[in-house]
């Protein structure tokens, strides 16, 4: 989940990873991120006033762990046994504060901070 904000006590989202067995985390497509949770879990669907549509949000009470854009960049950096594409971000990371960008103005999100990447 990528946090946009706080609405009606709930973490505005768009949550994307679904983990249906135990073989890891599936990046799902907008539409099918809208139907799973439409069929399974339409307590994280709700109707923003700010928006006017139906978003994606988890409400304060349900959340157990946050991992920061912030952290995942560090996580990364750190990490010496990393798989290609892992590496190639660090890299990239790398790079950009080479030429001045501050660690703490970065952040990594997706499949990367979630070690979902493949």
């Amino acid at each position: 989940m990528v946090d946009y904000g706080i609405e009606e006590q709930r973490v505005t989202c768009f949550l994307r990873y679904h983990r249906p067995d135990n073989s890891g985390w599936k990046k799902l497509t907008t539409s099918e991120s809208y139907l799973l949770l439409q069929q399974k879990y339409a307590n994280y669907l709700f109707v923003s006033k700010t928006r006017d549509t139906i978003i994606h949000g988890v409400h304060l009470d349900w959340i157990d762990e946050h991992r920061s854009a912030q952290e995942g960049v560090e996580l990364l950096c750190n990490n010496v046994a990393m798989r290609s594409v892992r590496q190639s971000a660090a890299e990239a990371v790398d790079y950009l504060i080479s030429h001045g960008i501050q660690s703490g103005q970065l952040g990594l999100s997706g499949s990367l901070l979630i070690g979902a990447d493949t």
